[in-house]
């Protein structure tokens, strides 16, 4: 692979991304992407892995990344960002399996399914919205798109979160008409 450094330049040099790969001390690291701060004098490659910190790597747990595939995946970014499908707190980045809410529903995939209005009203995250889409559905829709989101889990049905100390459990939503 050309990475366009002259005769005899290091490979590893200060700015670039690599991929962390084959560590068995810390696995958790593989798959991760790190920026080199340059090479130590012991030989490794001192790299700052984001949410982790600075590590000191051998060569052979190293991918250098090229430029044409970071500029790739930036436009990818892009074009995924600029979607009607896209919202911005949706997991979209993790793996699939990994995303499923507590019925076994993908909330990606889910939210491109779902119906404008209702896209909108979760987009803009706001109650009064919701309100609206849930009218323009109708019950019957509404209540089966809710318990998509609630199976995605995208919706609380119970109208709470975790760790609530109310005296009194709020009440069920109920579709307005």
């Amino acid at each position: 692979q050309d990475l366009g450094l002259p005769p005899g330049g290091d490979k590893y040099s200060e700015g670039m991304i690599v991929e962390i790969t084959g560590l068995k001390g810390a696995a958790h690291l593989n798959g991760l992407r790190a920026e080199i701060k340059g090479r130590l004098k012991s030989g490794r490659i001192g790299v700052i892995v984001p949410e982790h910190g600075e590590k000191a790597l051998k060569e052979e747990n190293l991918i250098v990344i090229d430029l044409a595939t970071l500029k790739k995946e930036q436009e990818e970014k892009e074009e995924l960002e600029s979607s009607p499908d896209y919202c911005w707190w949706l997991p979209n980045d993790v793996p699939r399996e990994e995303r499923l809410g507590p019925g076994g529903v993908d909330p990606v995939e889910l939210f491109k399914e779902r119906p404008r209005c209702l896209q909108d009203a979760f987009r803009s995250r706001e109650i009064e919205p919701l309100h609206k889409a849930i009218e323009e559905l109708g019950n019957e829709d509404a209540e089966k798109w809710l318990k998509k989101c609630t199976a995605a889990g995208l919706w609380n049905a119970e109208g709470n979160t975790e760790g609530d100390t109310e005296e009194e459990p709020p009440k069920k939503p109920t579709p307005a008409m």
